[in-house]
């Protein structure tokens, strides 16, 4: 008998964090990758990806929370950047981390299941680490965040 499961990770964690960033940012491309897509390096763009996942608790025989751990990037391109400029990119982290903040309890459906996101949070945040795949874009800049959060899930 096969099993039946939720994609937790994927429906849950990072469709929705992409569902709030194209809610708040208008216009930006908002995509699920493992490293920077080229053919979203236009202006502003963000990249998720979920990167780890651990189990912080057995809930009951039939349930369990998970820590969600997804990396949020935020890609702007100006080949000319100047003091305003940096202002703007600071105030897009200060701005994202505010997003997750006002949505740290979060309830998500997909079909016939809700669950909910528990103590949401940017953990950390690096301005302009670049890998050197994203090294090579002319005038790119980066704000990445590592995004947590818990869910628990009756199984």
């Amino acid at each position: 008998m096969a099993i039946t499961y939720e994609n937790i990770f994927y429906n849950f964690v990072l469709d929705p964090i992409r569902d709030l960033i194209v809610g708040e940012y208008a216009g930006a491309r908002v995509y699920i990758a493992p490293e920077i897509d080229m053919k979203y390096t236009t202006n502003t763009s963000f990249r998720v990806w979920g990167t780890s996942a651990e189990l912080v608790e057995y809930a009951s025989y039939n349930a369990h929370t998970r820590n969600y751990i997804a990396e949020i990037a935020l890609y702007i391109k100006n080949p000319n950047p100047n003091e305003a400029f940096y202002k703007k990119l600071y105030n897009d982290g200060e701005r994202l981390h505010q997003l997750i903040f006002e949505n740290n309890t979060k309830q998500i459906t997909v079909g016939s299941t809700t669950l909910q996101w528990q103590t949401a949070t940017i953990t950390s945040m690096e301005i302009n680490s670049l890998e050197e795949e994203e090294a090579e874009v002319e005038g790119l800049h980066t704000i990445k965040c590592d995004f947590s959060c818990n869910i628990t899930a009756i199984v």
